[in-house]
């Protein structure tokens, strides 16, 4: 229960079955002297307080949480988790009894810490070249039509890791778990990308996870979980999932929320759903990509990924993104539904019901329906509507 101060260019492993307490826990030094890493290989911590001066780094080599009562990141400090193979080992688990201060420049960072390349529930093949991993969205076919790894996962709970890309490819992103008992304000970044590739026939990791149960957040750094990218033949990464839970109170203003699949590849992999729950119980899904030039593959939604036959959400965002629900009775917009880019959602057998207002299906997107029930007026810009059933209420 002593407090320890780690200050020295050295790594410090733990090994032990038993939690490892700390009176306070304080790696580095103001000044970036020193850069010291401590790895938690096994048990748990607990800690009245955290701090991770600039060029330290804390990794968890564990896939227990790590309970401590507050945490100060400072800039060029790093939060991780070891490299998994193809099995999951390693992931960040944190809870923070008070608050969090992820400041700018600081990072938790599980970028290619993954499932490697080939491995995964969404792996990539390697039949021709390398097809993209997948997750949140299926990976990005390659040069000769192979199809990219499929997604999986939970959308509200997600708990996997990245799959790797084919052929060699990237590994995954890894997963983090946040929960802050106080304030989180986030400033620096959050981030489980997949890895990327400059193989000619490699393919991109699919996204990681980030889920994250925060009583007030603050702030206007990063979150982040997008594919990896491939450079010539191989498809790179499907997008990552983040799910966000916001108990209290939300002033933050993040400059980048996305799932985006990776930018780069012969085809580019499908986005991955951030799903967002807000202090008066309202709820976001917002599934998008940048653009959509040599598109694959799709985002499903499905009843074991959402957990229900019913996925009800106040606002629904698609954008550049190919939707598939199988196996969904309804999909309920409670409040907003906002569409764009060339977005496909494809429900032939379920119910689509939009809120009151106007939404907009715009130029070169494509819906195809069983049933679509529109609150309020609904507008074609050159789009593509076909339906069973149709009810429109607005004019």
């Amino acid at each position: 229960t002593d407090p320890v101060t780690i200050d020295q260019n050295v790594t410090v492993l733990t090994y032990t079955t038993e939690p490892v307490t700390f009176g306070s826990l304080t790696l580095g030094d103001a000044a970036a002297t020193f850069a010291p890493t401590l790895v938690l290989s096994t048990g748990t911590l607990g800690a009245g307080g955290v701090i991770i001066n600039p060029g330290a780094t804390l990794t968890q080599g564990t896939t227990y949480t790590i309970v401590v009562g507050s945490v100060t990141m400072y800039s060029g400090s790093v939060l991780k988790h070891k490299d998994n193979a193809s099995t999951r080992q390693y992931v960040v688990a944190l809870q923070v009894i008070d608050y969090f201060d992820l400041q700018a420049g600081s990072s938790i960072a599980v970028d290619g810490l993954g499932y490697v390349g080939g491995s995964g529930p969404g792996a990539g093949g390697s039949a021709f070249w390398g097809a993209g991993g997948g997750h949140g969205g299926r990976g990005g076919g390659d040069a000769g039509e192979q199809g990219g790894g499929t997604a999986y996962d939970s959308l509200i709970n997600p708990s996997d890791l990245g799959s790797g890309g084919g052929n060699s490819g990237s590994a995954g992103g890894g997963a983090a778990f946040l929960t802050v008992g106080g304030v989180f304000t986030l400033n620096g970044a959050v981030s489980a990308n997949g890895g990327t590739t400059t193989g000619a026939a490699a393919a991109g990791g699919a996204g990681g996870t980030i889920k994250m149960t925060i009583a007030t957040l603050a702030g206007t750094g990063i979150i982040r979980a997008n594919g990896g990218f491939s450079t010539q033949n191989g498809g790179s990464g499907g997008g990552g999932r983040i799910a966000l839970n916001v108990t209290a109170s939300d002033t933050s203003n993040l400059s980048v929320l996305a799932a985006n699949a990776g930018q780069s590849g012969f085809y580019l992999g499908s986005a991955g759903p951030i799903y967002v729950q807000k202090p008066d119980g309202s709820s976001r899904l917002i599934i998008s990509n940048p653009s959509t030039p040599r598109l694959s593959g799709n985002t499903p939604l499905t009843s074991a990924i959402v957990g229900a036959a019913t996925l009800s959400v106040s606002s629904l965002t698609i954008s550049n993104a190919n939707v598939t629900v199988t196996s969904i009775d309804s999909i309920v917009v409670v409040s907003s539904a906002n569409f764009g880019g060339n977005s496909t959602i494809a429900n032939a057998q379920g119910i689509l019901q939009l809120p009151a207002g106007e939404t907009i299906f715009p130029s070169g997107m494509n819906v195809t329906l069983g049933t679509i029930t529109a609150g309020g007026s609904l507008t074609l810009n050159s789009a593509t509507l076909i339906a069973s059933s149709m009810t429109v209420v607005g004019n």
